[in-house]
């Protein structure tokens, strides 16, 4: 460190002698490491977040959910890219506390994606909700009925494994695609939760 400063403090005056004699020189300094590694902390500290707004797409979604939330945001500490399932990540706050976070995830079906939401909060680790918003399956089509979605709504999360929920009246046992992608996504979002948020 005390050679850095020296090294400045030596660069700096045989750039002030030369500007005093009438040398135009210019003389290049690389920045120091230490100020670089400063600024880099600093940059760490203050993290921002984009407020979800009545604007964007999600908003609706967002303000129907149980719950007393004030605030939403996107969350864009997450890297999405580790886990591959996982679209986008919200956060939903009361007070500036985080209460709910909210997963926009897809999944590969057997006829196609499975695009769904999935809710939790932060608080009592529980299951707010869970919404399948577009499916093209066709054994396992019930994935997108109100009887199957709501048997998720204010339960523990470990209720997403594969023996506790229930297929329902419409369900298809043969749908094994289906259910198994839904477990899958359900589990790398669980995951992530557990890894980011708990």
């Amino acid at each position: 460190m005390k050679k850095m400063i020296l090294f400045l403090l030596v660069t700096f005056a045989t750039f002030l002698s030369g500007c005093e004699s009438g040398d135009t020189r210019s003389v290049d300094v690389d920045p120091p490491l230490v100020q670089k590694e400063e600024e880099d902390e600093i940059k760490d500290e203050v993290t921002t977040m984009t407020e979800v707004t009545s604007s964007d797409s999600i908003y609706s979604y967002l303000t129907s959910l149980t719950g007393d939330f004030d605030t939403y945001y996107v969350n864009d500490t997450v890297n999405t890219d580790d886990y591959s399932r996982i679209d986008a990540i919200y956060e939903a706050h009361k007070s500036e506390t985080l209460e709910a976070v909210i997963i926009v995830a897809t999944v590969e079906g057997r006829w196609g994606p499975i695009n769904f939401v999935f809710s939790i909060n932060t608080v009592s680790n529980k299951i707010i909700d869970f919404s399948v918003f577009d499916s093209s399956e066709k054994w396992g089509s019930f994935i997108s009925l109100d009887s199957f979605q709501d048997q998720f709504n204010d339960t523990e999360l470990e209720f997403y494994s594969l023996n506790l929920f229930e297929l329902g009246i419409d369900g298809n046992a043969d749908a094994t695609t289906t259910i198994g992608s839904l477990y899958a996504g359900l589990t790398q979002i669980i995951s992530m939760y557990d890894a980011n948020f708990k």
